[in-house]
């Protein structure tokens, strides 16, 4: 039996300079469909929408609707942007920039190229080469908007999610190109010729004759009999090496290892609705971390920078549940903890909870 190596992680960087492998994963993305689906999917779950809360709410959601990025983007698509780029890479950056002291906007840098400069375990600057000649543009930690998804352990820098998919992407390849192959081979299979001849310029000139008549179609051969003979090579149809169950398991893999539900993506079956509703209950706790995520590195990086007192929150909302059916089920739930024989501080708890999911209170 074949065994299989899991070689041990490296050691999380704590002098020196760490650049993102962005580019690497990206090019997974772009060119696997089903890869580019689901982390699209749960972009726009993520940054459908969001609020500010908070003594200086309006002031901040003023500020965020006025950002455009390199010109032509919004503050939700950059946030976006920012998912599906930390899912691909593990990191985003943007550079801060300020009117005077005021922050006036900001803009994704390509992670590719920024190095995260660190001195025992901690961020000292970032820098960015400009050009060939080695000149670099560098900031300091509080003048870039970083996002580093996913860090595990002592790590400064966050880790891409895509990476530990490596191999079910590339059987995934694998097996389409397999399948494509053989069932092209049940269109057009491979044809055997037997000449029955030992001279060679015969055999060209039947060959030459037979290739013409090959390329068109519902041709006729006539030939002597005995002379040619013509059979076709296919591999049969439900054979035991058929990749279709092959491809179904890898696709099944890397669904389990996204998160995100078939339903989400707009194809898949289940046997009732309360099946759907488990699935995207799955779906909707990983949507909701991931707005976590970006509401944290916001609140603690950038909020403080334009209000250090009384910073506001920001909250984003989940696109794939519709508002009333959204209103319907925290009402019920209202009801059913407001009827319970819960003590007064648990249940005061929860009802405050419950309120601010409503959008009724400030969420705590």
């Amino acid at each position: 039996m074949a065994r299989t190596t899991i070689f041990p992680a490296q050691e999380p960087l704590k002098d020196g300079g760490y650049v993102t492998e962005y580019l690497k994963w990206k090019g997974f993305y772009d060119d696997i469909p089903i890869l580019k689906s689901i982390l699209d999917t749960n972009g726009a779950a993520v940054a459908a929408s969001w609020r500010t809360s908070g003594t200086n709410s309006i002031e901040m959601a003023a500020i965020l609707d006025k950002f455009n990025g390199s010109g032509k983007q919004t503050f939700k698509s950059m946030m976006y942007n920012t998912l599906v780029t930390c899912k691909l890479g593990g990191n985003a950056y943007f550079e801060i920039l300020y009117d005077g002291d005021d922050v006036e906007n900001i803009i994704m840098l390509n992670p590719d190229s920024i190095r995260v400069i660190i001195k025992n375990g901690r961020i000292k600057r970032y820098e960015q080469m400009v050009d060939t000649t080695g000149d670099t543009t560098k900031w300091k930690p509080e003048e870039i908007l970083h996002f580093p998804y996913n860090s595990i352990g002592a790590m400064p820098y966050g880790q891409s999610s895509i990476a530990p998919m490596n191999d079910l992407l590339l059987s995934l390849r694998q097996v389409q190109d397999d399948m494509k192959r053989i069932f092209h081979r049940y269109v057009k299979p491979t044809r055997v010729v037997e000449i029955d001849t030992d001279n060679v310029s015969e055999r060209q000139d039947v060959e030459s004759e037979l290739k013409k008549v090959f390329r068109t179609q519902e041709a006729d051969i006539f030939a002597d009999m005995g002379k040619i003979k013509i059979s076709n090579s296919s591999v049969p149809q439900f054979s035991t090496l058929d990749p279709a169950s092959w491809h179904k398991i890898i696709m099944d893999q890397l669904i389990m290892s996204s998160r995100v539900p078939e339903l989400a993506l707009g194809t898949g079956s289940v046997n009732s609705e309360e099946s759907a509703k488990m699935q995207f209950d799955g779906f909707r706790q990983m949507v909701r971390w991931d707005q976590k995520f970006l509401e944290d590195v916001l609140e603690h990086q950038l909020f403080p920078q334009m209000f250090p007192e009384d910073t506001p929150k920001i909250k984003f909302s989940f696109a794939a549940e519709p508002q009333e059916e959204k209103y319907n089920r925290l009402q019920s739930t209202l009801q059913a903890v407001n009827g319970s024989e819960l003590n007064d501080s648990l249940k005061g708890l929860l009802l405050i909870k419950i309120l601010g999911e409503m959008g009724l209170i400030e969420d705590v």
